[in-house]
């Protein structure tokens, strides 16, 4: 297969959206891990790719300063939300948790074939596969090769997936190409 899969008349994707999609474990964290990931891209990739979960509200957030705790959140007299520090000894502060920071936003698996079957031209089509985190998101070229999405690490997918009727399956990353 010697065409490449792009389209002109859509621009690229951020580079900052693959690192997110590729970095958050499981595709669902708390809105201050995603703006770790995506800083001002974050409003463009949400109303993209996710979707919030009011029904999960959390009772602990990650540390607003990086450290790898959880602050614990605790209502305050005054009506406001404190987190608490959970390291032991604490040494990370307190500070005011905004409501919003306590649902988790995770991937719209709804939402992501989409937006990347207009982003690379490809013809529609959602298959789920039995891999986690993997599906056929379309199919590219008139010859109908499945386009395959997947955010599992490489090394847990079945090593027969490069082995797709069609051509090589490849899957695109940020440092490019890895083909099966």
């Amino acid at each position: 297969m010697s065409t490449e899969l792009q389209n002109s008349s859509t621009p690229p994707l951020p580079s900052s959206f693959w690192s997110a999609l590729e970095s958050v474990p499981g595709g669902s964290a708390f809105p201050t891990i995603w703006r770790q990931h995506l800083a001002s891209d974050l409003e463009t990739f949400q109303s993209l790719f996710l979707r919030s979960r009011p029904d999960l509200p959390a009772a602990a957030v990650p540390c607003p300063w990086n450290c790898g705790c959880s602050h614990k959140v605790v209502p305050r007299g005054n009506g406001t939300l404190a987190g608490i520090c959970q390291c032991n000894p604490p040494h990370c502060g307190e500070y005011t948790v905004l409501p919003e920071e306590l649902i988790p936003w995770e991937l719209d698996w709804t939402k992501i074939p989409r937006v990347l079957c207009a982003a690379f031209d490809l013809q529609p089509k959602t298959v789920k596969l039995g891999l986690y985190n993997t599906l056929q998101i379309g199919n590219w070229s008139p010859d109908a090769v499945p386009a395959i999405l997947t955010l599992a690490r490489l090394s847990l997918l079945d090593p027969g997936i490069g082995n797709l009727p069609g051509g090589t399956a490849r899957i695109l990353r940020n440092s490019g190409f890895l083909e099966g």
